[in-house]
C-alpha cells in the first residue's frame, strides 16, 4: 500500500548544536555527538550522579530543580470519543501532529480477563481480547486537546516502535490462541487517521513473525525491523526485507518480500557471558517457520547458509529497543541481562560493519536496576525506564558510560518515555494506574 500525504510528515530532528542554543550553557566538555560510541571501552559501569531529585508534595514523580511534570491523562480521563482512559499503559510513540502539535501513541498492556479497551475500534482483531491502543493529541502548551482508542482486540501491547513514515508498530507479547485466533504479532496503527476525519485502522504484520514480541525497531535505511523477545532464553530477531521497492507506507510490511532472522554468535550461546565492552560479528539464520506453530520459534532448528546447524544466541528478558539517528544503530536492552544478578544488559548493533557491542551491564540495582523501555534523546544519550524493585527511576546512559539519575517514582513501573519538540517535552507513562506525564525544564543539565 501506498503512504498518503500525513503519512509523510518528517519527525523534527534537533542536533546537538541546535539544542543547546535553545537551552542554557551545556557545561564545558560534554562529548559531542557521534564523537564516542556510548560506552564502547568500558571495563566496568560507572557509577550514577544524581541530580537531587525533589520529593514530589503529589507523590507521583521526583524530579530535578527546574523540571515540571504535567499530568495530561490518568484513569478518570474521559477520552474525546467516550471511552474511559485505558489501563496498562506501556510503550509510546510522539508523532508531529498539525499547529504544533504532538501525537502520542500509547500502547495498553492489557490482557484477556482485565477490563478492555472499549469500544471496539475499525479493524478490531480478535473481540474476545482486551488490549490496543489510544491516542492523545496535546497542544504546544503540554495539554491534553483531545484522545481517541486507535486499535483493539490485541493482547498485552508492550513496546513497539515508530516507523519512517509516522505510523506506530504495536506488538503483543502474548502467543495465545483463541478460536480462530492466534496471538503474538505485530500490528501497524495509523495514529492520524481519526484526526483526519478517517476512522482507527490497524493491519497485521505476519511477516515479522509470531512470538513473545516486545520491541521493533525500524532500519531507516534498510528497512529491516528489529525485534527483541521478552523471555529468559529469548532471541534477538529482525526482518530483512528483500527486493524493491522497500517498504515505505501503511501496511507495507504486511506483503513485503523477506526473511525472518535470528541472530547467532558463534561460541556465544548464551549473552549473559558477554562483557562490557565486548564486540561480536553475528550471523542471521533464517526462521524456520516464522508463524512459530507448533513449535515456537526460540526450540526451532537453525541452519546457516551453508546448512549447517547453528544454535541462535539467548538473550534474558529482551525488551526496550529504539534507533539512534547518531549512530546509525539500534540500541537495545535485557532487562534480566547480566552475568551477576541479573541487573540489565544495554546492546548496541550497527547494521553497516554488523558490529554487537555490550555497552553496559549493571552490577548494582542503585546505579540500574531493570532496564524496560529505552528511547535516544535529541543530543544522542539514552533514557531509559525501569521496572526493579521499590522505587523505579528514569535514568540517562550518557555516551561516557555515566548513569545519571533523573525521574523517580514509588507508585508502579515507568514506561514509554519518549520525545517531542514541539515544545521540547519528554512525555512517559506510570503503568498502572495508567497515567501519562508530561515533563519539561532546562534539557542543557543533562548533556
Amino acid at each position: 500500500m501506498q503512504d498518503d500525504e500525513r503519512s509523510r510528515l518528517s519527525i523534527p530532528r534537533l542536533n546537538r548544536r541546535r539544542f543547546l542554543e535553545l537551552g542554557a550553557a551545556a557545561t564545558a566538555g560534554t562529548i559531542a555527538v557521534g564523537s564516542l560510541p556510548l560506552a564502547a571501552g568500558m571495563s566496568r559501569p560507572r557509577r550514577r550522579r544524581g541530580l537531587d531529585l525533589i520529593p514530589d508534595r503529589n507523590g507521583l514523580l521526583d524530579l530535578p530543580y527546574g523540571f515540571h511534570y504535567r499530568l495530561l491523562a490518568d484513569e478518570s480521563t474521559i477520552y474525546s470519543d467516550g471511552t474511559p482512559r485505558p489501563g496498562d499503559a506501556d510503550g509510546m510513540g510522539a508523532f508531529p501532529g498539525p499547529h504544533n502539535t504532538t501525537i502520542l501513541c500509547v500502547n495498553h498492556e492489557l490482557s484477556v480477563g482485565e477490563p478492555p479497551i472499549v469500544p471496539s475500534v475499525n479493524d478490531d482483531y480478535d473481540p474476545a481480547s482486551s488490549g490496543g491502543t489510544s491516542v492523545m493529541q496535546i497542544g504546544p502548551n503540554r495539554e491534553l486537546l483531545q484522545a481517541w482508542v486507535s486499535s483493539s482486540g490485541t493482547n498485552r501491547n508492550c513496546a513497539g516502535g515508530v516507523t519512517p513514515w509516522n505510523t506506530w508498530i504495536t506488538v503483543e507479547e502474548n502467543v495465545s490462541v483463541n478460536r480462530d485466533y492466534t496471538h503474538g504479532w505485530a500490528f501497524e496503527v495509523d495514529p492520524y487517521a481519526p484526526l483526519y476525519g478517517g476512522t482507527p485502522r490497524q493491519i497485521r504484520l505476519d511477516k515479522l513473525g509470531r512470538f513473545l514480541k516486545e520491541a521493533a525497531t525500524v532500519d531507516p535505511e534498510s528497512r529491516a525491523v528489529y525485534q527483541t523477545e521478552d523471555r529468559t532464553d529469548s532471541f534477538y530477531y529482525r526482518f530483512m526485507p528483500a527486493g524493491r521497492p522497500l517498504p515505505s507506507g501503511y501496511g507495507d510490511y504486511a506483503t513485503a518480500a523477506g526473511v525472518l532472522q535470528a541472530l547467532v554468535i558463534e561460541r556465544l550461546p548464551n549473552a549473559n557471558a558477554a562483557r562490557p565492552g565486548d564486540t561480536f560479528y553475528p550471523e542471521w539464520a533464517e526462521v524456520p517457520d516464522p508463524d512459530g506453530t507448533p513449535t515456537p520459534t526460540r526450540y526451532q532448528s537453525y541452519t546457516d547458509d551453508k546448512g549447517k546447524p547453528v544454535e541462535p544466541t539467548r538473550f534474558y528478558r529482551g525488551e526496550g529497543s529504539w534507533w539512534s539517528d547518531h549512530e546509525q544503530a539500534v540500541y537495545f536492552d535485557c532487562t534480566g541481562g547480566g552475568s551477576s544478578g541479573h541487573l540489565g544488559q544495554i546492546w548496541r548493533y550497527t547494521p553497516a560493519t554488523n558490529a554487537l557491542t555490550l555497552v553496559y551491564e549493571s552490577h548494582d540495582a542503585s546505579v540500574l536496576d531493570h532496564p524496560d523501555n529505552l528511547f535516544v534523546l535529541p543530543w544522542g544519550d539514552l533514557m531509559i525506564c525501569e521496572d526493579g524493585s521499590g522505587s523505579d527511576y528514569l535514568r540517562v546512559l550518557k555516551q561516557s558510560g555515566e548513569i545519571i539519575d533523573f525521574a523517580r517514582t514509588t507508585v508502579s513501573e515507568l514506561a514509554g518515555a519518549c520525545w517531542s519538540s514541539s515544545p521540547n517535552t519528554l512525555f512517559v507513562n506510570i503503568q498502572s494506574p495508567s497515567i501519562t506525564l508530561a515533563i519539561w525544564g532546562p534539557w542543557p543539565k543533562l548533556v
